[in-house]
């Protein structure tokens, strides 16, 4: 979601919880805790008249998690649409969404992402909701690696990667999504899960991004950039130092005793 927490449209968020069978003293009371908000625009020693915020829950407060799921839990999915046996599967995590499917055809499971896609704008637009589709990617595992049907969203191109790249909080949606399509028990690891299907760990992920910001600085124009690594010694049971992202996998868990240039 584009802004996701910043969009929540206060209104129509208090028109859903009407309908359902919450107790009118505790909507009331999310009534009072959203309303009567405003913002200022400061430029130097200038402040501006205040507004009223008439969207968007407060970010850091235990209860904006809850009021987010709440106002985005009928986004659309093919239930209803689809027979029986089929299904798609509509995951959250905070404010990360994913669609997903499994079919014995790639491009059946496609084609049933894409009636969903089909249904999501009218909703967006009902509930002033927004999706930042640059972010937006499919993920196909299996034994096709490569995907020719092409999904739209709002008349755009989704990206098909091999693998979706998410912040560390929603790393957890991944390795679950994941863990579902492989139908791995809780005890399998997410890396033997993730070689399995074949899709890069966060792990080396991390290495392979981390390789290329240090070659970038030390090859760019800028001197003061080459030579990032630190060249001091790493304290016993210490936090990994920069470099150490760029070494061999079987020499990751080891101390260095000093830090080398890469």
């Amino acid at each position: 979601m584009e802004k996701a927490f910043n969009r929540v449209w206060h209104d129509g968020l208090l028109y859903k919880f009407f309908n359902t069978s919450l107790p009118p003293v505790l909507i009331r009371i999310i009534a009072s805790f959203l309303r009567d908000r405003s913002f200022c625009v400061a430029v130097e020693e200038s402040i501006s008249a205040p507004c009223p915020i008439r969207a968007g829950v407060p970010q850091g407060n235990c209860l904006s998690p809850c009021l987010f799921a709440a106002f985005t839990d009928n986004i659309p999915t093919l239930r209803g649409h689809l027979k029986e046996w089929e299904d798609v599967i509509l995951a959250f995590y905070i404010d990360d969404s994913a669609y997903f499917v499994s079919s014995h055809r790639a491009d059946l499971a496609a084609r049933k992402i894409q009636r969903g896609f089909d249904l999501l704008p009218e909703w967006l637009d009902s509930w002033r909701m927004a999706v930042n589709i640059g972010k937006t990617a499919a993920l196909l595992t299996g034994r096709l690696r490569n995907m020719s049907t092409k999904l739209r969203l709002r008349r755009q191109d989704v990206e098909w990667k091999s693998y979706i790249r998410t912040p560390p909080y929603s790393s957890i949606l991944a390795q679950n999504v994941l863990r579902m399509f492989a139908g791995a028990g809780w005890y399998v690891k997410n890396n033997i899960i993730a070689k399995d299907l074949r899709v890069l760990s966060i792990k080396d992920f991390v290495r392979i991004q981390a390789r290329r910001l240090f070659n970038n600085a030390h090859e760019g124009p800028i001197s003061s950039h080459r030579n990032l690594t630190p060249q001091y010694e790493r304290r016993p049971g210490g936090h990994q130092l920069p470099q150490d992202f760029l070494s061999s996998p079987h020499r990751e868990d080891k101390a260095s005793p000093t830090g080398a240039n890469r």
